[in-house]
């Protein structure tokens, strides 16, 4: 099915006759294009395709990694784990009890980290 969006009013329709079927449109694009892959070739060919991952994957790290300092993120930001979850101070208490409660139940070692916030 293809779909020529022209004037802004038409446009707007069509995008919103299609909504409802988005998901169901992208899952079978997907589909098709994963049947219509040679399976055999990837098999014989695995060196090249492992390679190519490899390379496709080591571009987009330079890429991101060059261009990141210009939308305000360091090195130390791009590697390092995300921070636990902050809280308003109101909320923080109840917060606290219910991820300790988690991590008794998980044995795991979550802390979480409450900021206070200025009142108004």
């Amino acid at each position: 099915m293809v779909c020529l969006q022209g004037a802004a009013r038409a446009r707007a329709q069509v995008e919103a006759d299609i909504r409802p079927f988005r998901g169901l449109l992208l899952g079978l694009f997907f589909v098709t294009t994963g049947a219509s892959l040679d399976v055999g070739l990837l098999l014989r060919e695995w060196e090249i395709v492992a390679a190519l991952l490899v390379g496709l994957i080591a571009v987009k790290v330079l890429i991101i990694g060059s261009l990141a300092p210009f939308f305000g993120l360091n090195r130390r930001a791009l590697v390092s784990p995300p921070t636990p979850p902050t809280c308003a101070v109101g909320k923080c208490l109840v917060m606290r009890k219910s991820a300790n409660r988690i991590a008794k139940w998980l044995r795991a070692g979550v802390s979480v980290q409450c900021v206070g916030l200025p009142r108004d």
